[in-house]
């Protein structure tokens, strides 16, 4: 019975430890379409609409009906004295004319209670128009960041997804010639116990791993931060192992049977930041309509229905005699007719706004054109040198290939091997290097041609 609760104790511990060390998969389109769910800065600008929306309701409230209700309660210690002439004493038919002119006369009771209800209306407001328009921009300002967030996220997740894939792949080859060159290694040092070769034959083996070693130890630091960068651009705990299921030779090979991408036709009017420019100039225009609007007089009504009890009995629940109701309505306008030339000011002042989005729209046109001819040089160099890189990795691969052989059979020194040994490390140094910079380059022609965009 013991052996039996071990193995199902051995079993839960096993699951549970599965379950904590599971992993999930993404090719890069994936882990893309992951962060635009789950990036922070995303998720942000996410919350941002939706708050945008409620700025709309309540901007499109203004015009509703609005109803407020209103309650008092007053005790008078002491009645206010109102200073009257002495009518009484007038109106006598033989008037005391010792009488003071004035008599002192306090009006009210001890307790007075009032609750109202008020509607209000606006009935015309020029600035509450031009609000409800505004709101359609303001919406698209929001969508447009929320867009801007994705694009962002898209080349962010690119950059660092490549960097996992590049840095991993310097640390197999960095392995693999480790384990190569320590066979090497130990086979030197059997020769050298038998008298075949030098002292210094291994030496320079045990320098060249020694090396080899460090450069393992720095490139799976890199290999480690990148991982943590990816997660962090995508949304995720930064400790979580994920398998990235595309490999550096198949995105190279899709970029540079794919350099179709440069005959891509660029569009200004496709871009992001040109596109939000363009919504930042329709709400100059529309601050513009709202300073005229100011010309225009504000018309509202209103509706007020009240009750006032006064007695000096305090118990107004109970007393429905002296309750006395109060219904008005009635129309407001304000006209400001002459502002001392205020207004005409402010109204300039919008349209200067609105110039100097102009200018910049003009700018940014222009800023834009050059960033895509940059990109465009940028990957175009970097898919010639990637090309360059590639071919003299074959041809320092065969130069290692071949002086390897002729070591053993005796033929070449250590130095010679070493030699070949470093160079074609520093080659494949080269070639990764490339393969990263393309598909960066890559990445940042896909975002200025627009192709992130949603």
């Amino acid at each position: 019975m013991r052996k039996i609760n071990s193995t199902l104790l051995l079993l839960l511990v096993g699951g549970a430890v599965f379950a904590q060390v599971e992993t999930e998969s993404f090719s890069l389109k994936e882990a893309q379409e992951y962060a635009v769910k789950n990036a922070y800065n995303v998720q942000d600008k996410k919350l941002e609409i939706e708050k945008t929306k409620k700025v709309i309701t309540e901007t499109a409230a203004i015009g509703l009906p609005q109803i407020s209700a209103d309650a008092g309660f007053n005790n008078y210690l002491d009645i206010p004295t109102q200073i009257i002439p002495n009518f009484i004493n007038n109106s006598l038919p033989n008037p005391d004319p010792n009488a003071p002119e004035y008599i002192a006369a306090q009006f009210g009771t001890d307790y007075n209670v009032s609750g109202g209800l008020t509607l209000n209306q606006l009935i015309f407001d020029g600035s509450y128009i031009v609000a409800l328009v505004a709101t359609k921009v303001l919406k698209e300002g929001a969508q447009l960041d929320y867009e801007k967030s994705i694009i962002e996220i898209k080349d962010n997740v690119a950059q660092a997804y490549y960097a996992v894939l590049v840095n991993e792949k310097v640390q197999n080859i960095l392995e693999e010639n480790i384990e190569s060159l320590n066979k090497s290694l130990t086979e030197t040092k059997e020769l050298f116990g038998s008298g075949f070769v030098e002292e210094q034959d291994v030496d320079q083996l045990e320098i060249l791993v020694s090396n080899l070693n460090n450069s393992l130890l720095f490139t799976k630091a890199n290999a480690k931060i990148s991982r943590i960068l990816l997660n962090l651009q995508m949304g995720m705990d930064v400790e979580k192992p994920i398998i990235l299921t595309d490999e550096v030779s198949t995105l190279v090979s899709a970029t540079t049977e794919g350099s179709s991408i440069l005959s891509n036709t660029f569009e200004v009017s496709n871009h992001i930041d040109y596109r939000s420019l363009e919504n930042q100039k329709k709400g100059a225009d529309l601050q513009v309509d709202n300073q005229q609007m100011q010309y225009l007089p504000k018309i509202s009504g209103y509706l007020n229905y009240g009750q006032t009890y006064q007695s000096n009995d305090v118990e107004f629940w109970n007393n429905g005699d002296n309750w006395y109701p109060t219904t008005v309505w009635g129309v407001n306008m304000r006209w400001d007719l002459f502002t001392s030339w205020k207004r005409v000011a402010k109204v300039q002042q919008a349209k200067i706004d609105v110039q100097k989005l102009e200018v910049a729209q003009k700018q940014v046109t222009d800023g834009l054109k050059l960033q895509y001819q940059q990109a465009k040089t940028e990957f175009e160099y970097q898919l010639n040198t990637f090309n360059t890189q590639e071919r003299n990795l074959e041809l320092s691969k065969k130069i290692l290939d071949k002086t390897q052989l002729k070591f053993k059979e005796g033929v070449a020194s250590s130095l010679d091997f070493t030699q070949a040994q470093n160079q074609y490390l520093e080659t494949l140094t080269n070639y990764t290097r490339s393969a990263l910079s393309l598909l960066q380059a890559k990445s940042k022609m896909e975002r200025v041609l627009g192709n992130y965009n949603l």
